[in-house]
């Protein structure tokens, strides 16, 4: 007689409370939001580290290094352009494009990690590396 009152179905199961199906649906919501934080956070991490490397491989090309090492270092180049540094998508970097031109680079060869550096080298006619450069997007 003191106790709750639970109402049930005619199956014979129980109706949960607004307050107890509220409470479980909170404590779910919370669960997936701490989930995809540290979800993302690790993406992020992982991204980071990514460019990170890059760099470091940047870094350690140097001016006058054959662009076979300059691939071993960096990979396969995204894109490539011969003799104009006006097809490379770096737009608005016009300072860059001067420095390019007077490098007498004929070959440009161009890596986007995807995030916010873009590398740029430019080798000669013997495949010498004579110019290199890293821009933020």
């Amino acid at each position: 007689m003191f106790g709750k009152k639970v109402k049930k179905k005619k199956s014979g199961k129980e109706i949960p409370s607004p307050v107890s199906w509220l409470l479980k649906r909170v404590i779910l919501i919370i669960i997936l939001i701490v989930a995809a934080f540290f979800i993302f956070r690790g993406a992020y991490r992982f991204l980071t580290g990514w460019e990170s490397a890059k760099y470091k491989n940047f870094r350690d090309v140097k001016i006058g290094m054959s662009f076979t090492l300059v691939e071993k270092y960096m990979g396969n180049p995204d894109r490539m352009s011969e003799f104009n540094i006006d097809q490379m998508p770096v737009m608005g970097f016009n300072e860059l494009k001067q420095r390019a031109a007077s490098s007498q680079a004929v070959k440009f060869y161009y890596y986007d990690n995807g995030l916010r550096t873009v590398y740029i080298f430019g080798a000669d006619k013997k495949n010498t590396l004579v110019f290199k450069e890293q821009v933020q997007k």
